[in-house]
């Protein structure tokens, strides 16, 4: 009896074997041998810098791994090929070598080697800010080494900063060699192709230029405005959402986005389905506000947005309010068919009204009359100046114009 006990025992053993995981562990390190040891340790998978570390010997990344330099140093002191002590003699040296496996690198200085990072088929992540100065032959290199079949892919996230002050043309801040090769900036994708005869050497300004960085400008013959950076966050997030729009963003050439807001009409149709929606007030009039993506002659059209921005709306004219009376305001929007009821709040001097949206349609600017109860004096909820915007849009017959610089030709 107990030896049958014991084999059920085993059995139900190897069955919840599997589902038995070990949790991964984060190193802090304040020595070469600490990184070393972590680097190695696979159950490791996130190593933090306590303090600037020295290094004679490379450092090869074999699993996934975080390292994370906490805004320290990590130098190669040792030497180079025929016990040259300067890293202007070729020997492979790689401050860090990511080989054949995914990892992410923020916050850290790599110098003294022949180069700062090897990317060996391997995807790396790059966060914060990556100091490549100081190395022989250059910063970052991708390449596929022997028996490697991955493509090597560099991966800048968004804020992500690299800095080369040593940077040249004969020490560029990011090669590859030898393999097509895959970089990308803030989800922009730029693929490469090195041959033997020909290596691809990119400047850091190379490098931002993959990702188009949008300038938020307004038109002279408008007065619209846009302001607040967070707004070009946003379209910029939101160009590269579209699918529609990705031929043009990852194609050479000058790209122009326009915000044009403007007064409209309705159709028969298009009242009564407003009216429809309506849940009290009378539609005051209404309003176009499209984005245009524009090049040479080509030109889109971006109907959402990744997230709402503000848009303050210069309001039709208005009826004279009654006495005794206070006036409220909300907006419909129509999109793709749908109707939404959108908040809106009066501008203090009560010429415009302010209201968020993430599409791009027709909208019915609607007011409501209420009659004031008596012994109360209550003045319409306004805007208040302190208040903060993702993004502010002043809009009204006219146009914003968003520009995006011209990439590079690589």
């Amino acid at each position: 009896m107990k030896k049958g006990l014991s084999i059920i025992g085993v059995f139900l053993f190897l069955l919840v074997l599997p589902f038995i995981s070990v949790s991964a562990e984060a190193k802090e390190v304040g020595t070469f041998e600490e990184l070393m040891e972590a680097i190695a340790n696979d159950k490791i998978d996130s190593i933090t810098l306590k303090n600037n570390i020295e290094t004679t010997e490379k450092l090869n990344v074999t699993h996934k791994l975080t390292i994370d330099g906490a805004n320290h140093t990590l130098t190669y002191t040792g030497k180079f090929k025929d016990n040259a002590e300067t890293n202007t003699t070729w020997d492979g040296v790689y401050v860090l070598q990511v080989y054949n496996t995914t990892a992410t690198v923020k916050n850290i200085s790599l110098t003294g080697g022949n180069a700062a990072l090897l990317v060996n088929g391997s995807t790396v992540t790059l966060e914060g800010t990556i100091d490549v100065s100081g190395n022989g032959f250059g910063g970052i290199e991708l390449g596929k080494g022997e028996g490697v079949t991955t493509e090597p892919k560099l991966v800048l996230k968004e804020g992500a900063k690299l800095v080369n002050s040593s940077e040249s043309t004969e020490k560029p801040t990011v090669w590859a060699d030898q393999t097509k090769a895959t970089i990308s900036v803030n989800g922009v994708e730029k693929t490469y192709e090195a041959t033997t005869d020909k290596q691809v050497k990119l400047t850091i300004a190379d490098v931002e230029d993959i990702a188009p960085e949008v300038k938020v400008e307004t038109s002279k013959d408008s007065n619209a405005a846009i302001t607040d950076e967070d707004v070009a966050d946003v379209f910029n997030e939101s160009l590269k959402a579209d699918e529609t729009l990705k031929d043009l963003l990852e194609s050479e050439g000058d790209v122009t986005v326009e915000l044009v807001a403007k007064d409209a009409t309705a159709t028969v149709a298009e009242t009564k389905k407003f009216e429809d929606a309506l849940t009290d007030g009378i539609i005051a009039g209404y309003v176009d506000i499209d984005i245009n993506v524009t090049k040479g002659n080509d030109t889109k059209h971006l109907t959402e947005l990744t997230q709402a921005i503000n848009l303050l709306v210069q309001l039709p004219e208005m009826p004279e309010l009654e006495e005794g009376y206070e006036r409220s305001y909300y907006i419909l929007r129509e999109h793709n068919g749908k109707i939404d009821k959108i908040e809106a709040t009066l501008s203090e001097d009560g010429s415009s009204l302010l209201f968020a949206s993430d599409k791009f349609s027709k909208y019915a600017v609607v007011y409501v009359d209420t009659k004031i109860a008596e012994d109360e004096e209550e003045a319409p909820e306004t805007l208040d100046a302190g208040l903060t915007y993702v993004g502010l849009a002043v809009l009204s017959l006219g146009a914003t114009i968003i520009s995006v610089k011209k990439l590079r030709n690589n």
